[in-house]
């Protein structure tokens, strides 16, 4: 019986004692990131092939005390080297120091490497060669307090490293961290009952292939070359012939018995990553991946299996404004396909992680190289059942509104009101339009334009009165209109929004009216066509949704396919995600506002679409098309009609500026790409004189949605092509 010790990632070691008993050690103990045992060859030798979670396997082969650098060289030095390795390989020494005078490390390693090389050249005349990067030998030293302990690093590179993945992805897990995550995730129990794994966001493939080996019982080691201790001198061949042997017979009986085990992925070049790793483990028979986003996710059918994922955690990789949505939808997206399953998520942020709006189960404690993580182990119920409580509750505390008296007027107010509301909800239902324009100034007296939100919200702005009208007069009608659109709609009015638009003193844009109480700065979380948006009804003068431009987004969503797309004054990047839901290569999205530019990648993030293809660019519109050299399909031009921002010199006016901005833009367009020139100033007049170099079609008519044609041209759009 020999003693060796395999080191471990913090909170691996219970699991790795459990893995090297099964493997026939002896004397396990648990130590700081290792675990201490003993063996014969034999179990050694299975513990390099087998072991899915040790790092390295030392063997101690000297140990002596030592209180200065001259008993520490001298220690070493009386060592018989040459019986240990040969003068052909190459070696390499790491130290360790723990509460020891001889604690500067790297000398520690110099003055060892010099005992060893003056050994060989004193017994043999010559001297073996160092290697720091790629040894054949690999030797540790640990200095505890007065107590040198020098071992052999059996496995030489860390045992994490299979040898199947070359690339990774921007946050790598080790693989002997993901195998232990599966481990506590239950994996083998699941893969043991044909229960399948996936992975909705897996990267370079990690999980699926630490999946399939333990579900194949497939020996790890088997994929690596290299393991220092066939350089020994001592390297009983035979024997490890033997072992090997014994794993390859496991591999093929294995084989057979792997369940499905399936990986999505945004990114493409992951996706082409984790194939290449794949393919290197030899997993092609076993391991499906395909890209695929997060809102496209679905389950093999059948009741039970495993969701694991390693998501961003807000750290390096992302903002946590926006992937708050990402976990939320993720949540959301396992509710929907995965019901009765298990989800394992690691997080190292619990802020995050509440938005999965999941109670897990159990919790484990890992880390994930410096970070500190928790894995979250959920069951997962339904979402229909879920949102079946939430129905209940809502019809068990329906809104009943209160009948108001009106005036005349007001009454002609809620009659038009109506009528429009009768035509336009039959339309609604028959075109799948949840979010629309029921009214617009429709009367004179009654200036204001009303927006309905899947019936459950009203965003209602009042145009300022002119200065002829007496604001008490005006007041009095804007308060008389909104206290009959609870019975109109029935709506609460709580969740009725006013606001009117006119010029205010100091920074505010808009004097709120009628307010929901306590929502200022809440967003609401609504569906348009394809795409999952983001509004906010109180906060801003707009809600972060053009409603008009609806077919302008549609129409983006039908062009996107394969192409490059621009979005210029990309707003709150709602074409952005129309774009990138459409199958646009690649996304660049242009706004001179933080804000919006944050806005827009919440709603990229809203829909689990990957940032690695779709950039977001502050910068002034103008002077970006001036400078950028990139190109692109489609452009979408979507300036507002006035801008004079203080972060920018140049004021914009579309009316005088538009044929300096569409001849940017076409710079930037492909010879076959199309742009769209869209427009809300009030009686805009394209000056077609000065673009004739280019063909251009007036689409306006095609671009306005039935809610707002009987408004006259709410705005005005143009194809643009090169002539």
């Amino acid at each position: 019986m020999r003693p060796f010790f395999a080191s471990c990632p913090k909170h691996v070691e219970l699991l790795l004692k459990e893995e090297l008993l099964s493997l026939g050690a002896q004397n396990v103990h648990e130590k700081r990131a290792g675990v201490s045992f003993e063996g014969e060859l034999a179990i050694v030798y299975k513990a390099l092939l087998w072991s899915r979670l040790a790092n390295h396997i030392l063997q101690p082969i000297s140990e002596f005390d030592s209180v200065d650098w001259v008993s520490y060289y001298d220690g070493i030095h009386a060592m018989d080297w040459p019986s240990i390795f040969n003068l052909d390989m190459t070696f390499a020494i790491s130290v360790d120091s723990i509460r020891s005078e001889l604690n500067h490390k790297q000398y520690a390693a110099q003055v060892a490497k010099d005992a060893v090389v003056d050994c060989f050249r004193e017994k043999l005349g010559k001297r073996p060669d160092v290697d720091a990067s790629g040894p054949n030998i690999a030797l540790h030293i640990l200095i505890k307090e007065k107590t040198v302990t020098v071992s052999l690093n059996l496995s030489g590179e860390s045992l994490h490293r299979r040898g199947y993945r070359l690339g990774h992805g921007a946050a790598p897990l080790k693989e002997n961290l993901a195998a232990a995550i599966l481990l506590r995730a239950n994996w083998p129990s699941i893969a043991k009952n044909n229960g399948p794994l996936v992975d909705p966001m897996c990267g370079s493939g990690t999980f699926l292939i630490e999946g399939a080996l333990m579900a194949a019982n497939i020996a790890p080691g088997l994929l690596r070359e290299h393991f220092a201790v066939k350089n020994l001198q001592a390297f009983d061949a035979p024997l490890w012939q033997s072992v090997v042997r014994e794993a390859e017979q496991a591999r093929t009986l294995g084989m057979a018995k792997c369940p499905k085990i399936i990986g999505f992925d945004g990114d493409s070049h992951m996706i082409h990553q984790a194939l290449d790793n794949i393919d290197r483990a030899g997993l092609g028979a076993c391991i499906h991946v395909e890209k695929r986003d997060l809102t496209l996710c679905s389950a093999p059918k059948v009741a039970h299996g495993l969701v694991i994922v390693n998501p961003p955690y807000g750290e390096r990789l992302g903002e946590v404004a926006s992937l708050q949505f990402t976990y939320q939808h993720l949540g959301e997206m396992v509710k929907r396909e995965f019901a009765g399953w298990q989800l394992s998520v690691l997080s190292a942020n619990n802020a995050l992680s509440r938005y999965l709006r999941l109670a897990p189960d159990k919790m484990y404690k890992f880390f994930n190289g410096a970070l500190a993580c928790d894995l979250l182990n959920c069951s997962v119920r339904s979402l229909d059942a879920q949102q079946a409580v939430q129905r209940h509750s809502v019809e068990k505390t329906a809104y009943v509104p209160t009948p108001v008296v009106l005036s005349d007027s007001a009454h002609m107010f809620k009659n038009k009101l109506l009528k429009n509301l009768k035509h336009l909800q039959k339309w609604a239902k028959r075109e799948h339009v949840e979010h629309y324009r029921v009214y617009d100034a429709d009367l004179p007296e009654y200036a204001l334009a009303i927006d309905v939100y899947a019936d459950h919200y009203l965003h209602v702005q009042e145009y300022a009165a002119p200065k002829t009208i007496d604001p008490q007069k005006a007041k009095t009608r804007l308060l008389e209109a909104v206290k009959c659109l609870p019975e109109i709609f029935n709506i609460r009015p709580a969740h009725i929004f006013v606001k009117t638009r006119q010029i205010q003193k100091g920074k505010d844009q808009y004097q709120s009216v009628v307010q929901a109480a306590g929502q200022q700065k809440q967003f609401f979380e609504i569906t348009e066509g394809p795409a999952n948006l983001l509004v906010n009804f109180s906060d801003y003068l707009d809600t972060g949704l053009f409603l008009d431009t609806r077919l302008v987004r549609q129409w983006l969503y039908t062009q996107a396919k394969g192409k490059m797309v621009l979005n210029l004054f990309c707003y709150t990047g709602t074409a952005t995600v129309y774009a990138a839901l459409g199958g646009a290569t690649k996304t660049m999205s242009v706004d001179l506002s933080n804000t919006y530019l944050a806005w827009a990648k919440r709603n990229m993030a809203l829909n689990g679409l990957s940032f690695k293809h779709h950039e977001f660019i502050q910068a002034d519109c103008a002077y970006w098309l001036a400078n950028s050299r990139d190109k692109f399909d489609v452009i979408l031009l979507d300036p507002p009609s006035f801008s004079n921002s203080k972060k920018t010199a140049n004021v914009l006016d579309i009316e005088r500026d538009h044929v300096e901005l569409i001849h940017l833009a076409m710079q930037r367009l492909t010879k076959q790409g199309v742009c769209l020139f869209v427009t809300n100033k009030h009686k805009f007049k394209l000056a077609s004189e000065a673009l004739t170099e280019f063909a251009i079609i007036n689409v306006t008519e095609r671009t306005l949605p039935e809610d707002f044609k009987r408004y006259g041209q709410m705005h005005q759009a143009f194809e643009i092509r090169h002539g």
